[in-house]
């Protein structure tokens, strides 16, 4: 007997019907997370697909209280900044959702939007707003992958990334945003894996572009065969790949060993060592923009100790080690801590400490917090620094540097370090996601 499957909480919701406006509307700006912003009858309506400057026939896709969440049905008004997405699966891919803006403009887009809200919601302005951080490659940027793996019960195989609200593949034989190298290699994994009749344990492949070669981890349902093994070692050889495969929660297997591909060169000479599974920076020529500016923006001396929060492989902490007398370095993980140690062994590097710690519950009597700092560097995760800037109030430093990969995050905690007694001196927003809504930016906090 079939049962069919309980449910609770009354009866299965039906759709919400979409409603399409009689009137069109107009765009007047761009919100953080890239959607035209309108304010028709003046309530706030966010239209996925339009631009700023653009008047646009809208459908209803989701509506509350205090705003209404749309998308451009059609287009009245052209802004001059909309352009042909150079991408054919940009439709439907959830990776990139401003390939229609010119890259330039969505530079100066975020950057407004960035200070609009920065004055709205933390009544914070910058003394000094510096150029962007931007790389000469709009397209072929990116250095790191997550690809997802599926083959359908007919055999035909799916590689490539989500689809926009939705956990379903859009197969893509190239993507525009990628490295020639990953995009080569990842060609030659999908010739290779259509050989063989049935690969559907293969669920997702991780790869990271190093100095001379890809680090490549594949995950898999369970182990492989020795010709799948053996063609996968082939692979690796052609593109000078550092290959392992995990095997559901089992520790990463070798197929193929490049040691040179698991090594990215930052601050001229610094080297970082790194696995497939490490955060790195996508954007290597941006990544180094950064670096150099906060090292300009710090202006470290000889005798300077600097905290570094959230410090990961060292990508800052290295750099300022070679500058100044002592880096403190302060990650949540113990094994990037671990990394980040090596590193500086590695770099001959003997004046930095690491420490794992919970920077959202900070504990006051660890001995990297009892310290006192000249300066503090500041590169947390996309929800913020909230807890760990309240508790350092007290240390005082000359100044600091907040890198954020969320603006909401940066509003907050500007609003924060303002109470605190800080003055926001310089800010910019540095294009590490070209082709995408995400902003990230740095901020420069002095004593005022």
């Amino acid at each position: 007997m079939k049962h069919r499957r309980i449910r609770y909480g009354g009866p299965r919701q039906q759709p919400k019907k979409q409603t399409q406006l009689d009137t069109p509307v107009e765009i007047i700006s761009l919100s953080l997370d890239g959607r035209g912003v309108a304010r028709p009858e003046g309530k706030t309506l966010f239209v996925r697909g339009a631009l700023p400057g653009e008047r646009v026939g809208v459908e209803i896709e989701k509506s509350s209280k205090r705003f209404d969440e749309a998308l451009a049905r059609e287009i009245f008004t052209t802004s001059d900044a909309r352009i042909s997405p150079p991408c054919p699966y940009y439709e439907q891919c959830g990776g990139c959702d401003l390939q229609h803006l010119q890259a330039d403009e969505a530079i100066q887009l975020k950057q407004q939007e960035l200070l609009t809200q920065l004055a709205k919601r933390a009544q914070v302005e910058p003394e000094t707003i510096d150029e962007p951080l931007s790389g000469s490659a709009k397209l072929g940027y990116r250095r790191i992958a997550r690809v997802g793996i599926n083959q359908r019960d007919n055999g035909e195989l799916l590689m490539g990334f989500r689809r926009r609200a939705s956990n379903k593949l859009v197969d893509i034989d190239l993507c525009a945003v990628l490295t020639n190298k990953i995009n080569a290699f990842l060609a030659d994994l999908r010739a290779a894996l259509i050989e063989f009749e049935r690969v559907k344990h293969l669920t997702q492949i991780e790869v990271i572009e190093g100095d001379q070669g890809l680090e490549v981890e594949l995950r898999s349902t369970r182990n492989l065969s020795d010709e799948l093994r053996a063609a996968l070692e082939r692979l690796a050889k052609r593109h000078q790949a550092n290959l392992s495969i995990r095997v559901k929660e089992s520790p990463a297997g070798l197929i193929h060993a490049n040691p040179a591909a698991t090594r990215l060169s930052i601050d001229g000479s610094i080297q970082l060592n790194f696995t497939a599974s490490d955060f790195v920076q996508v954007n290597a020529q941006v990544n180094q923009l950064m670096i150099d500016r906060v090292v300009d923006w710090l202006a470290p001396r000889s005798q300077d100790r600097v905290l570094d929060l959230f410090s990961g492989l060292g990508n800052f902490s290295l750099p300022l080690a070679k500058r100044v007398a002592q880096v403190t370095a302060v990650e949540g993980s113990s094994t990037m801590v671990q990394r980040c140690l090596d590193n500086a062994e590695a770099n001959e590097l003997t004046n930095l400490r690491a420490y794992a710690a919970d920077l959202s519950e900070p504990a006051k009597d660890a001995p990297w917090f009892i310290d006192q700092y000249d300066l503090i560097l500041l590169d947390p995760p996309r929800q913020g620094a909230a807890e760990v800037i309240a508790a350092l109030e007290q240390h005082k430093p000359r100044a600091l540097v907040y890198i954020a990969c969320d603006p909401s995050s940066l509003v907050r905690d500007a609003a924060t370090l303002k109470r605190q007694g800080y003055k926001l001196s310089r800010l910019c927003i540095a294009d590490m996601f070209p082709q995408t809504h995400h902003i990230e930016s740095l901020a420069l906090f002095e004593r005022a």
